[in-house]
C-alpha cells in the first residue's frame, strides 16, 4: 500500500505536485492510520493499566504545505477558536508566556 512515490520509483509518475500529496494523504489515512490503531490497541491491552496507554500522532504527516496551515491557523486566530500555543502545539514549537490567550471576535 506504499505509493510508488516514497519508495523511489518515478519512472511512471505524472501526477508531480498536488498529485503527490493526495497519494501521500491517502497513504497515511488507508494505509499507515489502521496499523497505528492495531498497534495502539494491542499495546493497551498487553500494558493492562487503563491509565497506561500508546498513541501514535500522524499529525505532521498529515499537515498541508505551508501556506494551506498558516492560512487555516490565522482564521482560527482571527476567530478565537485557537491561541498562539495551540498553533504552535500544532507546529511542535514550545509554548510562549501569554500564548493562551484566545481572540474574542467583535
Amino acid at each position: 500500500g506504499v505509493p510508488p512515490h516514497m519508495i523511489g520509483d518515478v519512472e511512471r509518475s505524472t501526477s508531480w505536485g498536488s498529485g503527490i500529496e493526495q497519494q501521500s494523504l491517502g497513504y497515511v489515512i488507508y494505509s499507515l492510520m489502521p496499523w497505528l490503531t492495531r498497534m495502539e490497541r494491542t499495546a493497551q491491552r498487553l500494558l493492562g493499566d487503563p491509565s497506561l496507554y500508546m498513541k501514535f500522532n500522524p499529525d505532521a504527516l498529515l499537515r498541508g504545505d505551508t501556506t494551506q496551515r498558516f492560512t487555516a491557523y490565522a482564521q482560527a486566530r482571527q476567530w478565537g477558536w485557537m491561541s498562539v500555543n495551540d498553533i504552535r502545539a500544532k507546529e511542535d514549537e514550545p509554548p510562549i508566556e501569554g500564548g493562551d490567550e484566545y481572540v474574542v471576535p467583535l
